[in-house]
């Protein structure tokens, strides 16, 4: 089975999910989604983390990207508002 392609936007490369099946510990800490996405990562962290949330029954639906990697050359994000001093 394919994985579905994760939603992206303009500025942000087009990622495919992997399945459960094919994390392993040398990915370390990713993005945990429940497929169909229709909502943010339910989890960060590795399936051997002490906190992993899902159970058997989840495991058919789970799929990860990997962390983002912020870019040394990247623009700095802007500050949403303009702050004030009045």
């Amino acid at each position: 089975m394919t994985p579905p392609r994760a939603l992206h936007d303009a500025d942000v490369p087009l990622v495919d999910l992997r399945w459960l099946s094919e994390w392993h510990e040398d990915h370390a800490e990713v993005l945990w989604f429940r497929v169909p996405v229709c909502e943010p990562p339910e989890y960060v962290g590795t399936p051997t983390s002490s906190g992993w949330p899902f159970s058997k029954e989840d495991e058919p639906t789970l799929a990860w990207v990997p962390m983002p990697r912020l870019s040394a050359d990247a623009p700095p994000h802007p500050d949403p508002e303009p702050k004030s001093d009045a």
